[in-house]
């Protein structure tokens, strides 16, 4: 009875420490099968569009999401709602000192400063730094995680305000009496990541 015992003992904790290798430690975000969408309402009207991941990760321990970072190439910010000269007008805008001014600051970056467990598996409250024009805010999202192995795959649904970064372009928080001309300061960012474990 007492050698049934410890052989469950020891097969528990085997069963124990090999999960927390498969979920404890780095993961590293694959960029090309990852995606990054967003979202800028206005007056009567919005625009879509992609920018994308240059690289990021996710920490865990045994117990969950713990930390992570990322950067984000902002030269290739563009619309997907347009089409030909228009598009190509409104991408170099973006682009441009009026937006996000992407030849003097080419990355945005996000790092994760606190995680807390949701009541729902698999998500998590996350508090987390967000710079962009080399200016830093706190922003607040929920992200929900699906690990599977040793790849998982997150998503996130954010908003944050241009105005706390200095996009002044049509901004209510800037100029008044705008009109229709006026751009609202939030903006939507849907992420889907799909990442792999350090080996």
């Amino acid at each position: 009875m007492k050698e049934s015992k410890k052989l469950v003992s020891i097969l528990a904790a085997a069963f124990i420490g090999a999960s927390v290798a498969l979920w404890g430690g780095q993961y590293q975000v694959d960029p090309a099968a990852s995606s990054i969408t967003w979202k800028g309402s206005k007056v009567g009207g919005a625009h879509a569009g992609t920018v994308s991941l240059k690289n990021g990760n996710l920490l865990f321990s045994e117990d969950g999401l713990t930390g992570g970072s990322f950067e984000i190439d902002m030269t290739t910010i563009k619309t997907t709602d347009l089409e030909g000269r228009q598009k190509k007008r409104v991408d170099q805008h973006l682009l441009s000192k009026d937006f996000f001014y992407a030849k003097l600051f080419p990355a945005a970056k996000l790092e994760i400063a606190n995680v807390e467990n949701s009541s729902q598996d698999g998500a998590y409250n996350v508090t987390a730094d967000l710079s962009v024009k080399e200016i830093s805010k706190k922003i607040t999202f929920t992200a929900y995680i699906d690990h599977q192995g040793n790849k998982a795959t997150a998503k996130a649904d954010i908003v944050f305000d241009r105005s706390d970064y200095d996009v002044k372009y049509r901004s209510g928080s800037f100029s008044e009496n705008l009109g229709d001309k006026l751009i609202h300061d939030d903006v939507e960012v849907s992420v889907v990541l799909t990442l792999h474990q350090d080996s």
